[in-house]
């Protein structure tokens, strides 16, 4: 009744109806009441998200997604600068791993919470908590560029930086995709889209910066450190990474303005009322059980949402599959796909240097990533079965081999005597995980195409939260997976420390 009542002021112009009576005296409306107000307001039962989306809106989206995704993808793009600071060290081959996996594993553990605990119509305080908290730890991050401190202690500040950044980054990814899955699907390829992109401009930027490091003229006395830099491009990578912090510090700031943004428009606040009403169908029941009288308030408030569990295993098949994406992903990039060198290692181009070498390979990797998450929105591409889905995820298994027979271990000569080869191999990497991933994600929450759903509109949010938590867990996985393949690699070393 409650959720009738509040739709049917939507619908009128936002007049008040009474409710004074009910509350007083705790009268309910007769059986003719109710059917009057339904057949006044046919289309009260129609989701706002079913609407189109306005550009606008798309946009912050798009942004938001970004600035969720922006920790991650700075600190492993900014891995060459970490190296070079870790060089001779006993962190230096292993970091990482060690990154990939503080990271993950404390997003893991922290998502689980953020799940179970999301009410989209609660999303708005913890996304402007959580950016605020990332936005101060990358800021810290720009300030430890004008710093020289020891090998193990620099480890531990970036560390524990990423740590508490990817803490606060579980909350804000649950609290945009459940908000996110409100607007429809448009919106949740936005925010994926934003995610992809993100990590383009952010390798790019680092591309730029590392070929600015190397563009210093040498002197045949000029000493080099173990990264292949001397004292004056050391100084100028310094300068790149403070540029590129406070870059990211900038947009994270950006992010939150658009946020405030979107929390002022007339489809925002008509959406959250509308959810507002669904989550009070769980807060009403629950104390109407105490004291009888659930079944009558279970049909005028309608059907519940399913749980965090009931959506994990209804949903299985998609789940799987979005998270083993990311399980082959992390098992190779970016710590093993990081290690692996330019087979002109020796000559004299730039383009050869192991710190721009890197850098290039987190870009390719990227614009893959970022042209694979539009796959989905041309039809010829969208499937969206559950077994087609969970093939193409396993098959991605593949390219984990392919990576080993590039230069990873020289001066053993790879199969792949080429970095041309290296490249495309990580650029179709970079393609079929933004593909499939976004092909898992959006279908898992979709009402067309994900028939587990049987239509359930207040399973949407859940869909979309739940699949989101399964990319976390796929990265955990694939993150201490990296360490197996690195002992492969290696012969059966100590990937830990090797």
């Amino acid at each position: 009744m409650t959720t009738n009542l509040r739709r049917l002021s939507l619908e009128t112009g936002y007049h008040a109806i009474p409710k004074a009576p009910l509350a007083t005296h705790g009268a309910r409306l007769n059986d003719e009441e109710i059917e009057q107000i339904d057949a006044e307001t046919p289309h009260l039962e129609e989701s706002l998200s079913s609407l189109p989306l306005p550009a606008s809106v798309g946009w912050i989206y798009f942004i938001l997604g970004a600035a969720f995704l922006l920790p991650w993808n700075a600190m492993i793009t900014a891995m060459p600068y970490f190296l070079s600071r870790l060089a001779n060290s006993p962190f230096d081959a292993a970091f990482g791993s060690y990154l990939s996996c503080s990271m993950n594993l404390a997003t893991f553990s922290l998502m689980a919470h953020a799940t179970i605990t999301s009410n989209p119509a609660k999303s708005s305080p913890r996304i402007i908590k959580a950016t605020l908290i990332i936005t101060f730890l990358v800021f810290l991050l720009a300030v430890s560029t004008f710093f020289q401190t020891s090998p193990g202690l620099f480890f531990a500040f970036v560390i524990i930086n990423a740590l508490v950044q990817a803490g606060a980054g579980a909350y804000l990814q649950t609290a945009v995709f459940a908000l996110a899955s409100l607007f429809g699907s448009t919106a949740i390829q936005s925010t994926l889209a934003g995610q992809a992109a993100v990590g383009v401009v952010v390798s790019l930027v680092q591309v730029i910066s590392a070929g600015g490091s190397l563009g210093t003229e040498r002197s045949p006395t000029d000493e080099v450190d173990a990264f292949g830099l001397t004292r004056a491009e050391r100084a100028a990578e310094d300068k790149s990474a403070f540029a590129f912090f406070s870059i990211s510090t900038v947009f994270l700031l950006g992010s939150l303005i658009a946020h405030l943004r979107l929390t002022r428009t007339h489809q925002y606040q008509t959406i959250i009322i509308e959810s507002r009403d669904k989550f009070l169908v769980e807060d009403v029941e629950e104390r109407q059980g105490l004291f009888g009288g659930e079944t009558q308030v279970r049909e005028e408030l309608g059907p519940e949402r399913s749980t965090f569990l009931q959506m994990l295993w209804m949903n299985r098949v998609y789940n799987l599959s979005v998270a083993y994406v990311f399980v082959a992903t992390l098992a190779v990039f970016p710590a093993i796909t990081a290690s692996i060198t330019s087979v002109n290692s020796g000559s004299s181009s730039k383009w050869s240097h192991p710190l721009l070498f890197s850098s290039v390979h987190f870009l390719v990797f990227n614009i893959g990533d970022f042209v694979g998450r539009y796959g989905p929105s041309v039809p010829a591409l969208n499937f969206t079965t559950p077994r087609t889905l969970a093939t193409f995820s396993l098959a991605r298994t593949l390219f984990i081999p392919l990576f080993l027979m590039c230069n990873i271990a020289p001066p053993r000569i790879p199969f792949f005597n080429s970095d041309f080869m290296f490249y495309f191999i990580l650029l179709m990497f970079g393609v079929t995980n933004g593909y499939v991933s976004s092909l898992a994600v959006v279908s898992a929450s979709s009402l067309h195409h994900n028939k587990n759903l049987h239509g359930r509109k207040q399973d949407v949010d859940m869909a979309a939260t739940v699949a989101s938590f399964c990319i976390i867990a796929g990265l955990v996985v694939g993150s201490f997976a990296s360490f197996g393949v690195r002992a492969a690699v290696c012969g059966g070393c100590n990937p830990f420390i090797s």
